[in-house]
């Protein structure tokens, strides 16, 4: 289950040496743009290797993308070794009984491709086509789960786990060592099984549950680089990259994490193409026109 989709890399667009001269009606000699370039070898395995390409035309700024879409059902027992985990290994993407539960399983890449193809879905059924759908940026993810108050510490009102009133968690996480089970939750939960009430964006299992994506590259000082307005830092990975520059933000936490994690203004990692069963997504599209 290979999904093949291309992609245009605004970053080359944006790189000194490959600006346009309206002048010549030409780029500059020596212009080249720098894309990964995926096929299969000999053996039938999908390989991606980084390419530099001589610019000639726009179309050069182009390139494939494949992406092996089917989750990873092995993330339940490669992840927690030592527990009896074989039954979501075995139907947690294909019983019925699992399908309000969260999706997990899947790399940043895997989340990158369903977006496109839910956007070509889109377009292909309705006159009307769609901004594309896309993984939020770390500063949307944020505003969506503060509910529009920007003091807030968690997606709902206070700064406790537990709602007294009804003697129950608000959330799916670790509680404490070795305590995964107060919260009436192992693992994973079906979406909405906590904090029944949406927050003010009406959403619901944005802090606990499972961890979230985001197209935000963690760096550890990208908030001192990013602009005031709409913030954001994405960097586009290349095959031959250092590891430490496939890392992506992860926000929310999850099942597994303590309740530092859970908390709106948290940040922690992941590297783009490794899944764990402990980290979902969710997509976003922009708005057209002013927010009212």
């Amino acid at each position: 289950m290979v999904y093949r989709y291309e992609i245009f890399h605004y970053d080359q667009v944006s790189l000194p040496r490959n600006q346009f001269n309206y002048v010549t009606n030409s780029y500059p000699e020596g212009a080249y743009v720098t894309i990964d370039s995926t096929y299969f070898d000999e053996n039938g395995h999908l390989v991606s290797q980084t390419i530099n390409r001589k610019l000639t035309s726009r179309k050069d700024f182009y390139s494939t993308k494949m992406v092996n879409i089917y989750p990873d059902t092995l993330t339940w027992t490669r992840d927690i070794r030592f527990s009896y985990n074989d039954p979501k290994m075995k139907m947690y993407f294909s019983d019925p009984n699992y399908s309000d539960y969260p999706v997990v399983g899947v790399s940043w890449e895997q989340a990158q491709a369903f977006c496109h193809w839910r956007t070509k879905m889109y377009n292909e059924n309705h006159k009307i086509k769609t901004e594309p759908y896309r993984l939020p940026t770390e500063a949307e993810w944020e505003f969506a789960a503060k509910g529009r108050d920007k003091d807030a510490i968690y997606p709902w009102k206070g700064s406790k786990l537990v709602d007294e009133r009804k003697n129950c968690y608000l959330a799916n996480f670790k509680q404490a060592r070795g305590n995964y089970v107060s919260d009436a939750a192992v693992t994973t939960k079906p979406v909405k099984s906590y904090n029944v009430v949406a927050n003010a964006n009406g959403l619901y299992d944005m802090a606990g549950n499972v961890a979230e994506w985001t197209s935000t590259a963690y760096f550890g000082t990208s908030n001192m680089a990013t602009a005031d307005i709409n913030p954001t830092f994405e960097y586009n990975a290349k095959a031959d990259d250092p590891v430490h520059m496939k890392r992506k933000v992860v926000k929310g936490g999850s099942w597994k994490d303590i309740p530092y994690y859970l908390q709106s203004g948290a940040r922690t990692y992941e590297y783009q193409n490794v899944s764990k069963p402990y980290i979902g997504f969710r997509c976003v599209r922009s708005y057209k026109g002013d927010i009212k």
